[in-house]
């Protein structure tokens, strides 16, 4: 009766937690793989990464932009993020509550040389004034252009700035490294220039210094580490006629010294809807420069966009995952039981034979065993005894 307790405990308690251990585990445990960030999609399809190899956001070894001020919903801006999604309105205590954000892909994410191009959805203004932010961030601030002084301007509006405070940094290929045929335009040797919020433009440093070995990671430009410096543009070197390429709704630039936008200027620059045949054309040798190709083709890659929304589930979601889970229950519990069963059946059948055996009358033996060393007969079975036992037929 024992044994057949016991091996009813083990069948209700022991086997079923082996059965959730390994579903468990079938579910899939650790981490790893691309890094990422966050739930976010991929620059070249929902998913990808860098290919550095680093964890974290898109693999770039770098955590996603948060907000910590803004109400995402959970969602934050990662590296090779696939983007999209539905946006959302912005509520307190953001300075630009009531306004809409996130919802850019990141097949949208390259504008043209005009400030305030590549916006998914705008509000029809003029500028990047009172715009969404499709791709979480805000344009950057550039005195007199755009209407953009809402952006910028203080120390607090920086400090909100999603990335942080705007930033720009020289790029420049390292000649020890890469080996790229740039020439000098218009006496200018070609290195570009980088601005953006400061967490954005360090995480993109650090791909473009690497040097793009294969396929498998096509993103190195092998540039210069050089030292990332605060952007004013009040008293910048670069100028706003000098950028080549915005990027993610004015949010993030690259510019050329060498380069002078005439178009730039108010009114063109100033009026919706001008395109890449409203501003000063590129010289020859930078619309044929690998090392600008190879720039252009990391940032609007790479460049941080907001994630989508993580969908939710719908009613029919919710009925199907109850059902599941219970058809799921009753086969891990009848998996269980059948093997209880079986053994349950055994140890009762082997149970009974003992009980049987034992049960069975003695043989009377004809002779009785007398040992000399005690009084006690046996019947019907040899045993052991001493050379001084002695065997004698019973009496007639």
């Amino acid at each position: 009766m024992y044994q057949l307790f016991a091996t009813l405990a083990y069948c209700l308690f022991v086997l079923p937690s082996f059965a959730a251990t390994s579903v468990i585990l079938e579910k899939g445990g650790g981490g790893g793989g691309r890094g990422g960030g966050g739930g976010g999609g991929g620059g070249r399809g929902a998913g990808a990464g860098s290919g550095a190899g680093r964890g974290l956001s898109g693999g770039t070894g770098k955590p996603a932009i948060t907000y910590p001020n803004v109400n995402t919903g959970g969602r934050a801006a990662n590296y090779f993020s696939g983007g999209g999604g539905k946006p959302f309105t912005l509520t307190a205590p953001s300075g630009f509550a009531g306004r809409q954000m996130g919802g850019g892909s990141r097949s949208e994410i390259s504008g043209t040389r005009t400030y305030g191009s590549g916006y998914p959805y705008s509000n029809g203004g003029v500028g990047v004034g009172g715009q969404p932010f499709p791709f979480g961030f805000w344009p950057i601030y550039w005195v007199g252009h755009g209407n953009s002084d809402e952006y910028g301007g203080s120390a607090e509006l920086e400090q909100d700035r999603p990335g942080g405070s705007q930033v720009i940094v020289e790029l420049a290929p390292n000649a020890t490294a890469v080996s790229y045929n740039v020439s000098a335009v218009n006496g200018i040797n070609e290195t570009y220039w980088m601005i953006g919020d400061r967490e954005s433009v360090t995480t993109m440093l650090t791909l473009l210094v690497d040097v793009k070995t294969d396929k498998q990671y096509p993103y190195g430009c092998g540039v210069l580490n050089n030292t990332i410096l605060p952007f004013n543009s009040s008293n910048s070197s670069i100028q706003f006629s000098n950028v080549i390429q915005w990027y993610r709704s004015s949010s993030f630039a690259l510019a050329y010294a060498g380069y002078n936008n005439t178009f730039a200027f108010p009114p063109l620059n100033e009026t919706s809807g001008v395109g890449w045949d409203a501003s000063t054309p590129l010289p020859e040798q930078q619309l044929y420069s690998p090392f600008l190709h190879c720039l252009n083709n990391t940032i609007s890659s790479a460049l941080p966009i907001l994630d989508a929304s993580k969908p939710k589930l719908d009613t029919g979601d919710i009925v199907g995952i109850a059902i599941g889970s219970v058809i799921g229950f009753v086969l891990v519990l009848v998996c269980c039981i059948v093997p209880c069963i079986k053994e349950i059946r055994y140890r009762i059948r082997k149970n009974k034979e003992k009980s049987s055996s034992c049960s069975e009358t003695p043989y009377n033996s004809p002779y009785t065993i007398y040992a000399t060393s005690a009084s006690q007969k046996y019947y019907g079975a040899f045993v052991d005894v001493d050379a001084s036992n002695s065997w004698n037929r019973p009496e007639q």
